[in-house]
C-alpha cells in the first residue's frame, strides 16, 4: 500500500515538474530557431523566377506603329522635273537706213555750220555708210562735191553753157559740172553720154579731161 501511494506520489510529482518546466522548452526552441530563419528564407527564396521577370521589366516599352494612310487619302506628289533654261534668241537688230544727204546738209546750214565742217561731215558720213552718195557727185580725188551741193540747196542758179567742151579740174564732179553748164545736175547723164567713149561711168573722172558739153 505504501509502495502503491509512493509510486502515485511521484507520478504527481513527475507530472507536475513536467508542467512546471514545460514552458521554458518553446523558448529555448524559438531561440535556437531565430538563428535558422533567415537560412530558410533563403533557401526557399527562388531567384530564377526574379530573373526572369528582370528581363522583362528593364526591357524597352515596345512601341505600337502607327497606322499607316491609307493610299487613297495620301498626298500627291508631283515629280521633280529639271528646269531647263530657255534661250531667248539675241534680237535681229536691223541696219539704220542711209541719212538722206541733203538732209545731213540741209541740217548742218540751219545750225550755221561753216563749209569746211559740212564738208568733213558729208564725207565722214558716206565712208562709214551712213549716207549714200551718188557717183555724179564723187569728184576726182574721190571726195564728196560738197560746194556743188550747198549750192544747189541754197540758191540754185539758172546758167545756160557757153561752151561746148569742159577741162575737168581737181575737186570737180560730173554733177557739178552739169550745174555749172545748165543749171541742173540731173543734166550729168546728158554730159555722160556725150563722152562715153571717153568715160565709162560718172566717178572715173581724172584730172585734164577734156568733156563735150552737149547743146540742150
Amino acid at each position: 500500500m505504501i509502495r502503491v501511494f509512493l509510486i502515485v506520489a511521484a507520478f504527481f510529482a513527475v507530472t507536475i515538474a513536467l508542467i512546471l518546466v514545460q514552458p521554458s522548452k518553446p523558448r529555448r526552441s524559438a531561440d535556437l530557431a531565430l538563428p535558422g530563419a533567415s537560412d530558410v528564407t533563403r533557401a526557399d527564396t527562388d531567384l530564377s523566377s526574379l530573373a526572369t521577370i528582370a528581363p522583362e521589366q528593364a526591357g524597352p516599352e515596345a512601341v505600337t506603329p502607327a497606322p499607316e494612310t491609307p493610299r487613297s487619302l495620301r498626298p500627291k506628289v508631283a515629280p521633280l522635273r529639271a528646269e531647263v533654261p530657255q534661250i531667248t534668241a539675241a534680237p535681229v537688230i536691223a541696219p539704220a537706213p542711209p541719212t538722206d544727204l541733203e538732209a545731213l546738209i540741209i541740217r548742218a546750214l540751219r545750225q550755221g555750220q561753216s563749209e569746211s565742217y559740212i564738208h568733213a561731215l558729208v564725207n565722214d558720213a558716206a565712208k562709214k555708210g551712213k549716207v549714200e552718195v551718188p557717183k555724179s557727185l564723187v569728184t576726182a580725188e574721190g571726195q564728196v562735191d560738197t560746194a556743188l551741193l550747198m549750192a544747189t540747196l541754197s540758191d540754185p542758179a539758172n546758167v545756160t553753157p557757153e561752151a561746148q567742151t569742159y577741162i575737168v579740174s581737181p575737186g570737180d564732179s560730173l554733177a557739178s559740172i552739169a550745174y555749172r553748164f545748165y543749171g541742173r545736175t540731173d543734166r550729168q547723164a546728158d554730159i555722160l553720154n556725150a563722152n562715153r567713149e571717153t568715160l565709162a561711168d560718172a566717178d572715173k573722172l581724172s584730172v585734164g579731161q577734156v568733156l563735150t558739153i552737149p547743146n540742150l
